[in-house]
């Protein structure tokens, strides 16, 4: 049994694999290219194709050096298989470097980042379960080919997708320089807390 599709068998775990719509395949170079400015992502499954189950995204050309402000998932668990370069994944006070064949489950709710380490661009699958985070990437698109993505845009689009951003935005996620006075640190709790 291949790696990813036991990484698929594991997230369907629970849950009723039946109920996706229709069989699908998707073949090397398709899927649909979100252009993210610093890195793309490739939509190979959305919640339409497998009736809410999963995601599974292929981002790439990820730079040396580059990951995501600190963040939360409040929705969906995520998964990563890293297909190329190395990480160094963070997951709550555990860092690990990840190199291609590594695979890192992260609950729903548990705070997590990752940094590319290698001098080569990463590339990686990352699951979501249920189906997640697709709107959040389309909308960071659009935010970057109209040079709208700032920290506080990219704080209000987590927001709006069941994410909380917990930390400061690194320079190299966003194509527009963000000003280090104006990041902004997002409450993940939810407004029932707060």
């Amino acid at each position: 049994m291949s790696s990813v599709h036991l990484l698929l068998r594991c997230l369907l775990l629970g849950r009723d694999a039946g109920r996706m719509s229709q069989p699908f395949i998707v073949p090397p170079g398709e899927g649909r290219l979100l252009d993210l400015g610093n890195f793309e992502a490739v939509v190979l499954a959305d919640a339409p194709a497998t009736s809410g189950a999963f995601t599974v995204l292929q981002t790439q050309r990820e730079p040396p050096g580059f990951g995501p402000p600190l963040h939360v998932h409040r929705d969906a668990a995520e998964a990563f298989y890293v297909l190329e370069g190395s990480y160094l994944m963070h997951v709550e006070e555990r860092q690990e470097l990840c190199v291609p064949g590594t695979f890192v489950y992260v609950p729903a709710n548990v705070v997590h980042t990752f940094v590319v380490a290698s001098e080569e661009p990463g590339k990686k699958l990352n699951l979501y379960s249920p189906a997640a985070m697709v709107g959040f990437f389309e909308e960071l698109a659009a935010a970057e080919a109209n040079g709208a993505a700032t920290p506080e845009r990219l704080g209000e689009m987590s927001e709006k997708h069941h994410m909380g951003v917990v930390g400061p935005v690194p320079d190299a996620y966003l194509c527009v320089p963000p000003p280090h006075a104006n990041s902004r640190r997002i409450d993940v709790r939810s407004s029932a807390t707060r």
